[in-house]
């Protein structure tokens, strides 16, 4: 699944490991985790249908939040996904291009006492 490429694909950044270790996770963050950390989402999953069905090609938009105990940490870590995945379609043979939607500028999460931002990535991709 394209999720899972894209996790791997982060993974193998030293800028984003050597911050979060292995702690980017699908859709939450478990109960006990440390930080910074990473979380992602499939926003949404649109297929390519023709006359003639539905066709191997996908796009999703996919939203990253973002973990850290301080704002240039925060800032860093989100900058360093942002160039990882601008290498997504010369890196992940699946992926024919992506493009960066947009970021906020990072907020307090008060409960957590933590900063918080999000990324959001169009990434077009065949399902095959």
């Amino acid at each position: 699944m394209i999720t899972d490429e894209i996790r791997t694909h982060l993974l193998t950044e030293t800028d984003i490991s050597d911050l979060v270790g292995n702690r980017i996770f699908a859709i939450a963050l478990p109960q006990e985790v440390d930080f910074p950390a990473v979380t992602f989402i499939l926003a949404s999953n649109n297929r390519v249908n023709t006359m003639d069905g539905v066709v191997a090609s996908s796009h999703s938009r996919i939203r990253f939040h973002v973990y850290t105990e301080t704002y240039e940490e925060c800032k860093v870590l989100s900058q360093a996904i942002r160039k990882k995945m601008d290498l997504l379609p010369s890196e992940v043979g699946i992926v024919s291009s992506n493009s960066f939607l947009g970021m906020n500028d990072g907020d307090l999460e008060t409960d957590l006492d933590l900063r918080h931002r999000v990324l959001e990535f169009m990434v077009y991709f065949n399902e095959n």
